[in-house]
C-alpha cells in the first residue's frame, strides 16, 4: 500500500524524499485552486491531450434517451510519476508502468521527471512511446526546470510563491537544476593567457580558492575587463607530473578518450609559472573552445580578488544562446549591472 504525500515523511532515500517534495507542491497548488492546478497539469500536456481537472456543470446536456437540467460530471484521468535523480530511466519499470495505465477511457499520463541535460530524452525510449500511445497512455518526459517554468506561469498565493522558491533551492542545492548552462566563470589569467590561445585555461588541482563547479562559460579578466570569453568544452584534472588524467565534466559531445588526448597535449604547453604546479600537485584544465571577443568592464575598485568570480544566471538573464551571443551583449556593458 502506498503512502499519503505529506510534509512530515520519513523517506531516508534522496530519490523518494525528491518525489515526495514535487507531490506536496502538486498538492499544495490544487488545494489553493483546482483551476490553476489544471492549467498547470494542462502546460504539461502535449497538445492533442485534452484534460479537466475537478467536475464540470452543463445545462440542457442530451444524453442518449434524456437530456438533464443540469449535469455535473468529472473527467477521469490518472497521472504516473516518475522521478529520478540522475536522468537514468528503464525500459522494464515504464513498461510496467504504462501497463498499469492502459485502460481505454480517460486521460492516462506517465510523466518522467528528471534532470535532464539533453534536447530531446525520448529519443531513447521512441519504440516504448509508440506503444504506449497505441495502448492510449501518454509518456512524457519533463525536466525540473521545464516544471518551475511552467508552476511560475500560474497565478498563486505570495506564501506558495515562496514555497515554490524554496523548493527550487533544494532543487538547486542538489544539482538537479542545469544552472551550469548560464554560469559564466569569469578567471584571473593575465599572466597565463598563452595557454588561453592554445585553448585552456589551467589553474593548480587543489580545493579552496581553486575549485570551481560546473560552468558553460569561461571569462578571461586582466586589466579590469574581459576582453573575450570561451565556451567550455570540458574539465580534466591530472595528477602530480601528469601520469594520470581524469574528467571531471564536459559539456560538448566528444568522447573521453578524445578529451583527455586533448588535455595531454595542452601539458606540453603550459606557461613556466605552472611548471612547479604540475610536478608537485597536478592541474585542473579548462578545454576551451574559440574565443570571442567583449569587453566587459569591471568598474568597481580593485582587482579581481581571488582566482575566479562567478556570474550565476548571467546567459539566462541576457538570453544569449552561446558564447558568442553572450559576448555580444555583454560588450560595453559593467560589471556593477550585474551586482558585482
Amino acid at each position: 500500500m502506498g503512502r499519503d504525500i505529506s510534509l512530515f515523511s520519513d523517506y531516508h532515500t534522496g530519490e523518494n524524499s525528491l518525489t515526495n517534495h514535487c507531490g506536496i507542491l502538486f498538492k499544495l497548488i490544487y488545494r489553493e485552486s483546482p483551476e490553476q492546478f489544471e492549467q498547470l497539469i494542462v502546460s504539461l500536456l502535449p497538445e492533442e491531450a485534452q484534460l479537466r481537472v475537478g467536475p464540470v456543470f452543463t445545462q440542457q446536456e442530451k444524453a442518449k434517451r434524456s437530456i438533464p437540467d443540469l449535469l455535473i460530471c468529472q473527467d477521469s484521468f490518472r497521472l504516473y510519476f516518475e522521478t529520478k535523480i540522475d536522468a537514468w530511466f528503464h525500459d522494464d519499470q515504464l513498461a510496467r508502468h504504462i501497463d498499469a495505465l492502459a485502460r481505454p477511457s480517460g486521460v492516462n499520463v506517465l510523466f518522467c521527471l528528471s534532470n535532464f541535460e539533453e534536447s530531446n530524452p525520448e529519443g531513447k525510449f521512441e519504440s516504448l512511446v509508440k506503444e504506449a500511445a497505441k495502448r492510449a497512455v501518454i509518456v512524457q518526459f519533463m525536466s525540473f526546470e521545464d516544471l518551475l517554468e511552467q508552476i511560475r506561469e500560474l497565478r498563486l498565493s505570495n506564501t506558495l510563491v515562496e514555497t515554490i522558491e524554496e523548493f527550487e533551492q533544494y532543487l538547486d542545492r542538489n544539482a538537479l537544476l542545469p544552472r551550469w548552462k548560464h554560469l559564466l566563470d569569469v578567471v584571473n589569467c593575465g599572466k597565463t593567457m598563452d595557454e588561453i590561445k592554445a585553448g585552456a585555461y589551467m589553474c593548480p588541482n587543489r580545493s579552496g580558492p581553486y575549485t570551481h563547479v560546473r560552468a558553460r562559460y569561461l571569462g578571461t579578466y586582466q586589466a579590469k575587463s574581459i576582453p573575450s570569453i570561451h565556451e567550455i568544452d570540458a574539465l580534466v584534472a591530472c595528477s602530480p607530473g601528469a601520469l594520470e588524467f581524469q574528467l571531471r565534466w564536459k559539456n560538448n559531445s566528444q568522447s573521453e578518450t578524445e578529451i583527455i588526448e586533448r588535455a595531454r597535449q595542452m601539458t606540453k604547453r603550459i606557461n613556466p609559472s605552472h611548471v612547479a604546479n604540475l610536478r608537485e600537485e597536478g592541474l585542473q584544465i579548462f578545454l576551451l573552445g574559440a574565443e570571442v571577443q567583449t569587453d566587459f568592464r569591471k568598474d568597481t575598485a580593485g582587482g579581481l580578488f581571488g582566482s575566479h568570480r562567478y556570474f550565476r544566471n548571467i546567459a539566462k538573464t541576457l538570453e544569449a544562446a552561446n558564447a558568442k551571443d553572450l559576448a555580444s551583449k555583454l560588450k560595453g556593458r559593467k560589471w556593477s549591472e550585474f551586482g558585482q
